[in-house]
């Protein structure tokens, strides 16, 4: 139950009735955290379907150098499991580079969760970047027999879920 004294600070109500919860905060924040999901999904399944019919080079062209994989704030990008960027829809200046060690400001070895958390299975992970906390889907890929982890992500506008995740 959305606290109306306080905008954007929730309060867990005794019979936990989330629904309320959910709906409230979609109103005070302006953000669904559902619907953002489902696109940063959309955008993966379109990737993981483009690199199973393109070459290595093809792939990271599109990723990086076009705005085919890129909707709004939501882009692609492209590891391999050793942490060396191949493809990033906004930051090209990450290309190549090896961010295995790349601790955030908490000291977390955020490439490294991103990797451990694709390995297991496709699903999302919460790290800080660039000073602040992200939302990601991530999942293995192999593309020419190499594995890879390929992801896109958000910010989370709510304070909630960026408190959540870092928790």
């Amino acid at each position: 139950v959305a606290d109306q004294s306080m905008p954007n600070v929730f309060v867990v109500d005794e019979e936990g009735d989330d629904e309320e919860e959910d709906e409230a905060e979609i109103a005070l924040d302006g953000f669904d955290v559902q619907h953002k999901q489902k696109e940063v999904r959309d955008l993966v399944d379109r990737a993981v379907k483009f690199c199973a019919s393109n070459p290595i080079t093809k792939i990271c062209r599109a990723f990086t150098h076009t705005k085919d994989f890129v909707e709004g704030e939501l882009h692609i990008f492209l590891l391999d499991t050793k942490g060396v960027v191949y493809a990033h829809g906004e930051r090209e200046d990450l290309l190549w580079k090896n961010l295995w060690d790349y601790k955030d400001s908490f000291g977390a070895l955020a490439v490294q969760s991103i990797i451990k958390t694709a390995q297991a299975g496709p699903n999302w992970l919460t790290y800080e970047w660039g000073g602040a906390a992200k939302v990601s889907y991530v999942q293995k890929i192999t593309i020419e027999d190499k594995d890879y982890v390929l992801g896109c992500g958000y910010y989370p506008h709510s304070k909630k879920y960026a408190a959540i995740g870092l928790v």
